[in-house]
């Protein structure tokens, strides 16, 4: 067990709790790690120490009031964890155990292996290598579910024709094998930010990855692009990229060679700018584009 405000030193049961740090330390394989709702601030990167395996992963369960309360429940085409936004599809994280970010988030580096569901990471990033809500890379066999990551970025840096070479983001996935399921990806630029294009919401660098039923959404103003992908695959099926009327790109690829992504059942709608963009415009970028809705964007490619 964990909460907000455990005191440090326990033993992990539900009358002397971990705290986060504690827990990213010590969880092993076939722990069920429940977080309670509440304020986790961070004050440095936190990274989780060990692996699970394919026969006991380590579970991450974020919790309200009882274990279970914001396990999904199905509605219709979608599940839900507490309830969702009746005007956005978005989860409601009212519930949810946050994880605040200050410069550097929660880290699963290297991991293998770990279950996340019903949590919240918010960060408040700016421009600049490793400023990321959470960043899972090198690791594989990690899935997150019902969760919500939401970036509220200062700044971005400068390259290319979207400027996406370092910018902070919600969230910066490697390794292989990761998935997402019915997650948020959430950018909220600042009132200011001084490079606008050079946003997004999560950046892509992995083999394999899996974004199932997610939502990219780019919030007040951000003009970049919701996802970057570099030396991919990976593959999004019945996710949702929404530019909220500003945003350049859906998925925009970086200038390197060989990406290749797989949209099928997705729906691209509000952008100022193509549903896909490739910044070199070579055919070195695949993409194939399968069932999926294009509405409100200047063009497909």
């Amino acid at each position: 067990y964990v909460t907000h405000d455990a005191s440090g030193g326990g033993d992990g049961s539900s009358g002397n709790p971990w705290t986060l740090a504690e827990a990213a330390a010590n969880a092993s394989a076939g722990n069920r790690v429940n977080v309670k709702a509440g304020d986790y601030t961070l004050s440095s990167q936190l990274n989780v120490v060990n692996d699970g395996n394919q026969i006991n992963s380590i579970m991450w369960r974020g919790y309200n009031t009882s274990i279970g309360d914001l396990f999904p429940h199905r509605s219709g085409s979608h599940y839900t964890y507490g309830g969702r936004d009746s005007s956005t599809g978005m989860i409601d994280t009212s519930d949810m155990p946050r994880i605040n970010v200050g410069t550097y988030g929660m880290s699963w580096y290297g991991d293998n292996n770990h279950h996340v569901s019903g949590m919240s990471f918010h960060g408040a990033v700016a421009a600049g290598a490793s400023t990321h809500a959470v960043v899972v890379a090198g690791g594989s066999g990690n899935t997150f579910i019902g969760c919500s990551f939401k970036t509220t970025v200062t700044t971005g840096s400068s390259s290319g024709n979207l400027g996406l070479t370092q910018p902070g983001s919600a969230l910066d996935v490697g390794g292989t094998n990761n998935a997402f399921v019915d997650c948020d990806f959430i950018c909220q630029p600042s009132s200011s930010p001084s490079n606008p294009d050079g946003l997004r919401c999560a950046k892509s660098t992995g083999a394999r990855v899996v974004f199932h039923y997610c939502r990219f959404y780019m919030a007040g103003g951000a003009t970049g692009a919701c996802v970057q992908e570099a030396t991919a695959p990976s593959i999004y099926s019945h996710c949702v990229f929404d530019g909220n009327g500003t945003a350049k790109a859906g998925i925009f690829s970086a200038t390197v060679a060989n990406c290749y992504a797989v949209c099928m059942d997705s729906t691209f709608r509000n952008f100022n700018g193509p549903a896909i963009k490739r910044d070199d415009g070579d055919f070195d970028d695949n993409y194939i584009l399968s069932n999926s809705i294009i509405s409100d964007a200047t063009h497909v490619f």
